[in-house]
């Protein structure tokens, strides 16, 4: 599929649906934080937050990169120079995702889980959970594979429902009963919910999958190979930010109380709205710019990142100037006036998180470009001077010390990466005044189309 009408029909219905989903899923994870904040202590609150960030670095760890090399995988097999060999890349991405989930969550459960609930964050409450948390990795390990191989597929309507929308939907929907009727619940409880949730959703949408597998050609073999040359260098490239991010929120954790770590997870959360019209766009574009990139087309490339850097950047903006009015406010209508006091942790979040918004998406370009590497090394040098900060500002300004370190760790890596892509690779990424016109009239173009 080539030509500059496809590329922007597919760029335009590919977002509607990411939007359809992402939106889904912003909403549903605003009601679950909601819900829980009143359904559960602040300590409770604290070790929830704590235990999902366990669970984020865990199933990132078992992936080893698959989830990333799938995508790549899959988009450049529909070129005609490439032999369709996504049969043989599915099939080892998921054996090479289940060897890491259980190596990742065996060890939690026997001893590491223990370890840490009990020498680093001190929590019984994190230590009373380790086996159903150990599930937890398993199933999120899993959820991500079917979604961003539904996303290697051009799929992106399944790839965003199955990627949180219909677990969000579930969950909430379960929550509010429970809040509704019964009024309070206790961690462990949320989490097996939460679980149940997961396992339905894999459970439909591995069938579906399976429906898009059947039509792929018939090859023998499995390329655990392939799959590993492509996944481990993505590994090494996306683990390293999220793994050291999270990073920031167990030395919350460690050092101060699970009350503060409750406060600043709840304001981070919030502060991950900002991101979300990037974050649709992010969902669409990986599998055209690996095909694009893989014919030479970088002038192409760089159209579709400008225009969907405004496409995203416009309602970030919107998003931060509301939120960051009101952030105080805001903390207390979502989560009751206990969290009223992560007004200003908001703030510094939102600020960092409108910046990277303006960058665009030079993330996506390096790593779908060959360039994994480099992001690998922006992202280590960032995320080390970010988690440093957080360590020295922890101690005298708890959750509001850790916010500074975080966002000073994001803005460095993402002006790092945008530097990369605008001088080394001559391709920019970020939003412009010309792309403005040229988005809307990209929009209008393909509406009247399907009049």
């Amino acid at each position: 599929m080539s030509g500059s009408k496809s590329i922007s029909q597919r760029l335009i219905s590919g977002s509607a649906s990411a939007a359809a989903g992402k939106l889904i899923t912003a909403a549903s994870a605003l009601g679950i934080n909601a819900i829980l904040a009143r359904i559960l202590t602040p300590e409770e609150m604290g070790a929830y937050f704590l235990i999902f960030s366990i669970v984020f670095v865990g199933a990132l760890l078992s992936q080893l990169g698959v989830h990333q090399a799938i995508v790549k995988l899959i988009a450049a097999s529909y070129q005609i120079k490439y032999p369709d060999t996504s049969r043989m890349s599915i099939k080892a991405a998921f054996l090479i995702v289940l060897v890491g989930v259980l190596m990742i969550s065996g060890g939690y459960v026997f001893g590491f889980g223990k370890w840490l609930a009990e020498n680093i964050f001190e929590s019984d409450l994190v230590g009373n959970v380790v086996v159903i948390t150990a599930l937890w990795i398993l199933l999120r390990a899993y959820q991500t594979l079917i979604s961003q191989t539904f996303r290697g597929f051009h799929q992106i309507f399944y790839a965003t429902i199955f990627e949180g929308a219909m677990t969000g939907v579930l969950l909430v929907s379960v929550l509010f009963i429970i809040y509704l009727l019964i009024g309070d619940s206790s961690l462990q409880q949320v989490i097996l919910i939460t679980l149940a949730s997961l396992f339905i959703t894999i459970i439909i949408g591995g069938f579906k999958l399976l429906n898009f597998y059947k039509k792929t050609m018939f090859v023998e073999g499995i390329d655990f190979k392939g799959t590993l040359k492509i996944s481990l260098p993505l590994f090494l490239a996306t683990a390293a930010v999220p793994c050291v991010a999270e990073m920031h929120i167990w030395i919350l954790g460690a050092i101060s109380t699970e009350d503060d770590v409750a406060i600043y997870g709840a304001a981070f959360r919030v502060a991950k709205f900002v991101i979300i019209p990037l974050l649709i766009v992010n969902s669409v574009i990986p599998p055209m710019i690996a095909q694009l990139m893989a014919r030479g087309e970088s002038n192409k490339v760089e159209e579709v990142l400008r225009t969907t850097a405004v496409i995203a950047g416009i309602p970030s903006i919107v998003i931060v100037l509301v939120l960051g009015l009101f952030s105080t406010d805001v903390m207390r209508l979502i989560y009751g006036g206990f969290y009223g006091s992560g007004g200003f942790i908001l703030l510094i979040l939102l600020s960092a998180q409108a910046i990277n918004s303006l960058t665009g998406s030079p993330g996506v370009l390096l790593m779908m470009s060959g360039h994994q590497s480099i992001v690998m090394k922006f992202a280590l040098l960032s995320g080390i001077c970010g988690v440093l900060l957080t360590y020295i500002l922890v101690f005298q300004y708890g959750g509001l010390g850790v916010s500074i370190g975080v966002a000073t760790g994001m803005v460095m890596h993402n002006l790092g990466m945008w530097m990369y892509a605008k001088y080394r690779m001559n391709i920019r990424t970020h939003m412009g005044i010309s792309y403005l016109l040229k988005a809307k009239y990209l929009i209008c173009k393909n509406v009247l189309n399907k009049k």
